[in-house]
């Protein structure tokens, strides 16, 4: 893939991605072979198929409000007794929540009186929240035990605590953790840009990234890879 795209890692300060994008930047780092990250990608379908296996649970992205007011819709509604959480902190005015669809269908309601909009993503386990534990402990036991990463080349930004990460104990970690904690990509832009990084190249698939860095207080110059003709 780098040399598709002509890429020389050692020309980079940090390399990062969200969610399943922190799989691959893994890889890309030098942290575990290709081979590796593929066996990975199947123990945790696997996994998730294993305790989360109807549709009760889901994902929304809301945007067009502020984090801030999302939230606490989020807490209100948690206060009748349902069950939301943060699943990834996108940008200023978007995020995904996930949980009980009965929820996020009742959250959209009221975050459209507050002028926002919700879409229903096509993913149903409630990602990146407390009610993975059970997930993130088969894929613990069921891969990464049986697993040692190397240290990254460049340091890779975890996914959940925007920090950081140099060994690769650390990438084993955080990839066993992202399973129950929130992906907090907009503190990874902020962290970018207090370092002094200027320009961010994106990989997709996809617009996701490239559009929601239109709704962030920090500016990058970018460069993307969003299409097959862009690797040829």
């Amino acid at each position: 893939l780098l040399k598709r795209l002509n890429m020389n890692l050692e020309e980079y300060s940090f390399i990062s991605g969200p969610s399943l994008g922190s799989i691959t930047s893994g890889y890309i780092s030098g942290s575990y072979s290709f081979a590796t990250m593929l066996q990975m990608i199947v123990s945790m379908v696997e996994s998730e198929k294993a305790i989360y296996s109807d549709d009760r649970f889901g994902n929304y992205m809301f945007y067009n409000i502020s984090q801030k007011k999302l939230l606490e819709i989020m807490e209100e509604t948690n206060k009748q007794g349902h069950y939301v959480a943060p699943c990834m902190f996108t940008a200023d005015n978007q995020m995904i929540i996930t949980g009980e669809l009965t929820a996020l269908e009742k959250m959209g309601w009221d975050v459209l009186k507050s002028g926002g909009l919700g879409v229903h993503i096509p993913y149903s386990p409630p990602a990146h929240s407390s009610m993975m534990g059970e997930v993130r402990d088969l894929f613990k036991k069921s891969f990464m035990e049986s697993h040692e990463f190397e240290n990254p080349s460049i340091p890779n930004i975890c996914n959940n605590t925007a920090k950081p990460m140099v060994r690769g104990k650390e990438i084993k970690g955080s990839l066993t953790e992202q399973y129950v904690l929130p992906v907090r990509w907009t503190d990874i832009l902020h962290l970018l840009k207090e370092e002094g990084v200027e320009q961010l190249d994106i990989i997709g698939p996809g617009k996701f990234l490239v559009k929601s860095m239109e709704f962030t207080d920090v500016s990058f110059t970018l460069k993307s890879y969003l299409e097959i003709e862009d690797f040829q």
